[in-house]
């Protein structure tokens, strides 16, 4: 049952006899265009059909009001299965002017995944802090951040977020199976922290997250996820290695990570050579390439390989 308020105010007592006059804040948070345009191109399917997460995920929506000192005045969270459930808070506040943050990301067990939000407590120190690894498809980062003034009456707000970074899909393709045994591969993470007063994208320094990928001898290229904060200069570090775990050579790829702006990222294994493409444009050619869901031998997240249909 849902019953709706049209101007609706709180009275409370102060201790000089004076009245204080409370009013409702409502918001409506619509994730719906954090997912509605993203698409797989392994297979042309999108990434959260109908907005929905797998199974022990939840899409979290967080938000945090800030007084106009910048000292946090209420706080909530509301977990729900789809990017398409439009999430509604209500707050009463005094009069005044407030900051509101509102946070989308996706959590295992109710718990944190990718994404940390800390020292909350004050505005000036509230931080959004990447995890100890490179968030993969479900790392979306959605945000937005409002002022209001709250004066004689209820308000209502519709808050749309926006993406913090952008979804890279690295394609590892023509792969010589025959002679390449594995391939590790690199982010630089520089910037791992947005701080939220300032709107700006921070490091606590360059570090690396490496992963491996084994083709088996028989697969002859690979997808794998990486949710990027903006960077003008992030560089993708891989080393190809032989069947006798000899390096052939190392190589990087610069990549000027813009939010909102996804893209794929083509590595030809065989010519050397990259290509970065919007994901909105990429079609995959399915007649030619079979794909394989399968967990990766050296960490707990799913990846795809393809190989030729026989």
């Amino acid at each position: 049952m849902f019953i709706y308020i049209a101007t609706m105010f709180f009275i409370s007592a102060c201790t000089n006899n004076e009245v204080e006059i409370n009013y409702q804040f409502n918001t409506e948070i619509d994730g719906i265009d954090l997912v509605e345009s993203l698409t797989n191109p392994y297979d042309n399917t999108v990434f959260f059909p109908s907005g929905k997460v797998d199974p022990n995920y939840s899409v979290r929506t967080r938000q945090v009001i800030y007084d106009d000192e910048g000292a946090i005045v209420n706080q909530d969270s509301i977990f729900s299965e789809s990017f398409y459930d439009k999430v509604k808070f209500k707050s009463i506040l005094a009069p005044g002017i407030y900051t509101v943050i509102t946070v989308v990301d996706v959590v295992y067990n109710k718990l944190d995944l990718n994404w940390t939000f800390k020292d909350i407590k004050k505005l000036s120190t509230a931080n959004i802090i990447i995890g100890d690894k490179v968030p993969s498809s479900n790392g979306i980062l959605g945000y937005h951040k409002d002022e209001i003034n709250i004066t004689n009456q209820s308000q209502s707000l519709t808050i749309i977020p926006e993406h913090l970074g952008a979804l890279y899909v690295i394609n590892f393709t023509n792969v010589d199976y025959s002679k390449i045994k594995y391939i590790e591969y690199k982010y630089d993470l520089n910037p791992d922290t947005y701080q939220l007063t300032t709107n700006t994208f921070t490091h606590n320094g360059n570090y690396y997250y490496i992963n491996k990928w084994d083709n088996l001898g028989k697969y002859i290229g690979w997808f794998d996820y990486a949710y990027l904060l903006p960077n003008s200069n992030l560089l993708l570090k891989f080393t190809i290695y032989n069947t006798s775990n000899v390096a052939l050579g190392s190589y990087s790829v610069p990549l000027n990570v813009v939010a909102k702006n996804h893209n794929i990222v083509k590595l030809d294994m065989t010519k050397l050579t990259s290509s970065i493409t919007p994901l909105s444009q990429v079609k995959s050619n399915s007649n030619i390439l079979k794909v394989f869901r399968n967990k990766s031998i050296y960490s707990d997240k799913m990846i795809y390989s393809v190989e030729k249909t026989k």
